[in-house]
């Protein structure tokens, strides 16, 4: 333990994975030791879609369990995931020790459930700040940033309570880096301040390592069937018809927000409009959305 980790980071972080990634050693499971090999050659069968929270993953997740030849899956390893989300943030280093000890073989026995399905997808938002090592471990793998209007986000969010209360931590209170525009600010901000900076981050995190042809407009994407085509399907190889497509648009997400507590950006106070385009406003412009 003491050679992967410094003393200070051990507790969580052993917790929810590197013990369990030596049960598998007891139980027999000698494939760790093959599975980094194994994953990087056949890294052309893996698909990664990511973004920020209540982007729009699961729309995308209703197509890709449709195809005959994908085995996808929605947030997997969530708990592990989420509970080393900002250590890995804060430390780049770690998230190779965290895929070769645990993530890969995880990966591996879900590529081998179905052998009629040699693809394997996550639709998995947690997995952002893994983006620096799984361009090295999986180089032929497919990634897609979904995008979805920051406002949209905000006020989404805005209701989980779990998000920058005063008892919140980890990957549920994610603060700036010393290196962060606003490092300084962050002791004033309010929670609304919070969320939406937490939305700039992220997308901004995520867009450093995957190139812009790559990034899916949720807005868009659920609007413009050609769009979807071109961005989505044919990028993925995907074979999904407009009838298909416009199924799912006219369909209610069981993941989507049942009731809005808080309201839509034109509603907002002028003090809101103004920090969210104080904290928001360049990536907003940079995705193309108006403000």
């Amino acid at each position: 333990m003491a050679k992967i980790l410094p003393r200070k980071f051990r507790t969580e972080w052993f917790h929810f994975w590197y013990s369990r990634s030596w049960r598998y050693k007891y139980l027999g499971f000698k494939q760790i030791d093959h599975t980094s090999q194994y994953l990087f050659d056949n890294s052309k069968n893996l698909i990664f879609l990511t973004g920020s929270g209540r982007s729009g993953t699961q729309f995308f997740a209703n197509f890709l369990n449709s195809q005959s030849e994908i085995m996808s899956f929605h947030e997997p390893n969530f708990r592990e995931d989420v509970g080393t989300m900002d250590l890995l943030r804060r430390n780049k280093d770690l998230i190779l020790p965290y895929y070769k000890k645990f993530r890969n073989l995880e990966i591996f026995k879900r590529m081998n459930l179905v052998p009629q399905k040699p693809i394997y997808c996550e639709v998995n938002g947690t997995i952002r700040y893994h983006l620096p090592a799984l361009n090295t471990l999986f180089p032929k793998s497919k990634k897609l940033l979904i995008i979805r209007n920051g406002a949209s986000v905000v006020r989404s969010l805005i209701p989980w309570n779990q998000f920058y209360n005063k008892y919140s931590k980890g990957a549920y209170a994610l603060e700036p880096l010393e290196s962060d525009d606003f490092w300084d600010e962050w002791p004033n901000f309010t929670r609304f301040d919070r969320i939406c900076w937490a939305w700039q981050e992220a997308n901004n995190f995520a867009m450093s390592y995957i190139p812009q042809n790559q990034w899916i407009i949720f807005e868009k994407a659920v609007s413009d069937y050609s769009y979807f085509k071109e961005k989505f399907c044919d990028y993925l190889n995907l074979d999904i018809s407009k009838l298909a497509w416009n199924n799912v648009v006219s369909t209610k997400s069981p993941n989507s927000t049942k009731v809005y507590d808080f309201p839509e950006y034109g509603d907002w106070s002028d003090l809101q409009k103004e920090r969210f385009k104080h904290i928001c406003g360049s990536a907003m412009t940079r995705f193309g959305y108006d403000i």
